[in-house]
């Protein structure tokens, strides 16, 4: 009878230059794919930064009647009326149509529509012409009209409205050099189930079979948190961060010039932060699989956890509120929910310990 080796996994194991041409290997692979990603979104990148572009170039867009904050210069009444995008309307205006309310130009035809009062245009037409037009009743009651204006002079009209709305670019390359990033960083992206599956290629060699499954469920549920921080982020917390900054540039009477560079930046960073920052269960859950951190202690110091969660993102967004509150709260969430895993981890753990009698 041959004897029993010492060592079950004598087979299995790799030499340090096995770890390395395996490395050398899986790190090839993920650059090529990064490659082919790339290459790929070059294609289309027009259509990616026109994606990008777009909560910024709805906040441009002009809502037909200047909003005035009743707050007037208070930085925390500006922030309350950002946060929920109230204003109203001066009293000494009329109420414009809603028809026309949010109308904006959408391309320069030289043709416009106005809208006048017909109570006063009846009275200016007898002031001019008072034999061909008699005095209006002013009890009538008064009506809008919609005229039609067509002239050379409301084609540059237009173009001006339409350029105001528009980013500007500093120098001549710049739109091309953004074009570049933005495919590099959606080629990454594209590439990154590529890239992540050879980091576990060559992990998943080092682990045994039962700590294989657990990174398969842990993979996954990172993959859907970060792509719901991102979603998120970009749906509703990017729309309303640019709201408050606009409203504030108002209410201190600046003309918004916004550099489109410097908003590619931010709408890139700040998605990430937040698929990051909704990484949080799956990290208290790591830390208490590994005796770090006990279910005890994060039950027990919940505030403190709230209190950190608050310093994380003010650190993770723009140095404005809207995105720190509209992360911190999420977060918190996630926070008691990563208490609801752990506690589910661990009564798993605890039953599958208990031996069959």
């Amino acid at each position: 009878m041959p004897p029993r080796p010492t060592d079950l996994f004598a087979d299995t194991t790799m030499s340090f230059g096995e770890h390395l041409e395996a490395l050398r290997s899986h790190l090839w692979k993920a650059i090529a794919g990064v490659a082919l990603g790339c290459i790929i979104c070059l294609f289309v990148g027009e259509w990616i930064v026109t994606v990008i572009r777009y909560p910024l170039d709805k906040a441009l867009e002009p809502t037909g009647v200047k909003l005035k904050d009743d707050t007037g210069k208070n930085p925390f009444g500006i922030w309350l009326s950002g946060l929920f995008g109230q204003a109203e309307t001066p009293p000494d205006k009329p109420e414009p149509d809603p028809e026309y309310a949010g109308a904006a130009i959408k391309d320069v035809t030289g043709v416009m529509t106005v809208e006048v009062s017909s109570l006063a245009l009846l009275q200016e037409l007898h002031r001019v012409r008072p034999q061909q037009f008699p005095a209006p009743d002013e009890k009538a009651a008064d009506q809008p009209l919609k005229l039609t204006l067509a002239s050379p002079d409301l084609f540059e009209i237009q173009q001006v409205v339409l350029d105001s709305r528009k980013p500007v670019a500093l120098s001549v390359q710049e739109p091309f050099m953004i074009y570049l990033k933005v495919s590099g960083i959606a080629g990454l992206v594209l590439a990154s189930p590529w890239v992540f599956y050879q980091v576990w290629q060559f992990i998943a060699a080092g682990l045994y079979l039962h700590e294989r499954k657990y990174m398969h469920y842990f993979g996954a549920l990172s993959l859907v948190l970060f792509a719901i921080g991102v979603v998120f982020c970009f749906t509703m917390v990017l729309p309303l961060v640019l709201q408050f900054l606009m409203k504030y540039n108002d209410s201190m009477d600046i003309k918004l010039e916004p550099r489109l560079s410097e908003y590619i930046t931010f709408a890139s960073i700040l998605p990430l932060m937040f698929g990051v920052g909704f990484q949080l269960p799956l990290l208290m859950v790591f830390l208490e699989r590994m005796n770090v951190v006990s279910i005890k202690v994060f039950t027990d110091n919940w505030r403190m956890s709230v209190f950190a969660i608050a310093c994380i993102s003010m650190l993770l967004t723009p140095p404005e509120p809207i995105s720190m509150l509209m992360m911190m709260g999420p977060m918190v969430v996630l926070y008691f929910l990563g208490i609801f895993l752990c506690k589910w981890t661990s009564s798993k753990r605890d039953v599958a310990a208990v031996p069959s009698v």
